[in-house]
């Protein structure tokens, strides 16, 4: 949702929060989905990536780090963003 709304796309930003909204309130651990059932909305992801590059951001060098791999710093920007963003790393104390 936040990714959605850099770049300013609203209305799939207003989908996503719709879709977080009901799926915390009438989910039943996993067993359906209401939000796609009962509402029809479906997620519309957006990863950091695809926001650093909606503003031109330069990809920069290309490295190669332990456990991330070959790629360029834009990449591994945000490969690393979003490992600290998702949720279920907190829930579970995994980490990336």
């Amino acid at each position: 949702m936040i990714n959605n709304t850099l770049i300013e796309e609203i209305g799939e930003a207003g989908n996503n929060l719709g879709l977080f909204l009901v799926s915390s309130a009438v989910e039943v651990r996993g067993l359906f989905d209401p939000a796609a059932t009962w509402f029809g909305l479906e997620a519309k992801p957006q990863s950091f990536l695809q926001t650093l590059m909606n503003y031109d951001v330069a990809s920069g060098a290309y490295i190669v780090l332990p456990l991330l791999g070959q790629s360029d710093l834009i990449n591994n920007a945000s490969i690393i963003t979003e490992g600290f963003v998702y949720p279920l790393n907190y829930v579970l104390g995994g980490h990336f």
